[in-house]
This record gives C-alpha cells, sequence and structure tokens, in this order.
C-alpha cells in the first residue's frame, strides 16, 4: 500500500465500564452500525477499575471508516475502558480519522504514536482522567489539530466526572512552514482540564492553542 493509504478497514474498539460525564452515566458509541444491539454500542458505568483486556505492541495501519456523518471509526477507540486494562506501544499509522480516541475512561497508556492520521492525532472527550506517557505524534500538514480536547459531550459540559488527563513526555510534530496554516496545533473546549509535563511541540504553521470558551 502507498504510506498515506487510508481507510482501507475500520479500527479497534474497546468499550468498558468507567466512569464517563454523559447524562446518565453511559453513553453510546458513534460508529455502530443502525440495527445491531444496544450492548454493542453502549459505554460507561461506576467502576474506575474495570478491565477491558491487554492490548500491546500492535500497529494499526490504514485504517478509518465513516458510517455516516460525524459517525466514524478511529484508530484505537478507547470508550468508558478502565484502569484494569493494559495499553503500551500501540501505534496508530495513516488513519482517515483519529489516531487515538478517548471517550471518559481511566485507563493509563504509554508508548502511543500516532503517524500520518487525516483528523486529530490524539483527541480527549466525555471527562477523560487518563495517564499518557511518551506519546509521539507527525504529521504531514493534512488534517486538522495534533490534540483535540473536550471536557463533555456539547450539552453536558458539567457533568462530573471533570475531564483532567495528564500526559507527560509528548513530542508533537506537524508538516512543517508549508502546513496545517489554518489550524492550531491544540483545540480546547467544554470544560477540559489537564495537564502536559516535560513535552515539546514543533513544525506547526498554524497557531499553538484554540479555546473554545
Amino acid at each position: 500500500l502507498p504510506w498515506n493509504a487510508t481507510s482501507e478497514w475500520g479500527g479497534i474498539v474497546l468499550m468498558g465500564r468507567a466512569p464517563v460525564n454523559a447524562t446518565g452515566g453511559v453513553s453510546t458509541f458513534e460508529a455502530i452500525p443502525e440495527g445491531d444491539p444496544e450492548e454493542y454500542k453502549t459505554f460507561g458505568g461506576t467502576d474506575p477499575e474495570d478491565n477491558s483486556g491487554i492490548l500491546t505492541d500492535v500497529s494499526i495501519r490504514h485504517g478509518g471508516a465513516e458510517w455516516a456523518t460525524d459517525e466514524e471509526l478511529n484508530g484505537l477507540s478507547l470508550a468508558g475502558v478502565g484502569r484494569g486494562t493494559k495499553i503500551s506501544h500501540v501505534e496508530v499509522f495513516a488513519s482517515s480519522d483519529d489516531g487515538f480516541e478517548w471517550w471518559g475512561g481511566t485507563v493509563n497508556a504509554d508508548h502511543l504514536v500516532a503517524g500520518f492520521c487525516s483528523d486529530e492525532s490524539f483527541d480527549l472527550d466525555e471527562g477523560n482522567t487518563s495517564k499518557l506517557q511518551f506519546l509521539f505524534a507527525i504529521r504531514n500538514g493534512v488534517g486538522q489539530h495534533i490534540g483535540e480536547h473536550d471536557g463533555a459531550p456539547g450539552d453536558t459540559p458539567g457533568n462530573e466526572p471533570f475531564a483532567y488527563t495528564q500526559v507527560y513526555n509528548a513530542t508533537y510534530l506537524s508538516g512543517g512552514p508549508t502546513g496545517d496554516a489554518d489550524k492550531s496545533m491544540f483545540r480546547l473546549r467544554e470544560n477540559w482540564g489537564g495537564y502536559y509535563k516535560n513535552c515539546i511541540f514543533g513544525e506547526y504553521n498554524g497557531s499553538a492553542v484554540r479555546i473554545d470558551d
């Protein structure tokens, strides 16, 4: 395949029972086809230690799929995934949507690579409280923000748990002086909270941070 081929298949989706801040404490995954059983679609709950298994030493390549408008599969989707899950040494390469996306959950992860994804590299939503370490993103000037971080679904920004993602040792590089001129490296909105420590961000031609109140 060409290095930039996308949408050759879907992606990997893990759904758990860790807290999310959607109304009612549960949410519905956006990219499950109409007519599938409800238990295939719902995630979230009350167990921050919930265990969705082990995903390590995996490369997810040339994926991404859109079932309908704004209903897309990412490289790796983590929906309500708890701390009992192990996510380590995972690469997403050339996804037509986000590289990694979290909806709520508490899962910790390390050594994640998002290379040449067409939408965001790392996307956070619905009250995520993960600790993430050793993240690397590289882009070729195509797509959106490297990090889009939402605190909650758009209509429930005050719901708990409040988002508070902790990121250590991340390196985010974009497409250099010819790419991403109309985008920001980070888009922060809907009551997102968290921090990045000991990180390097560079080669971005747009603005550094966009904040939507």
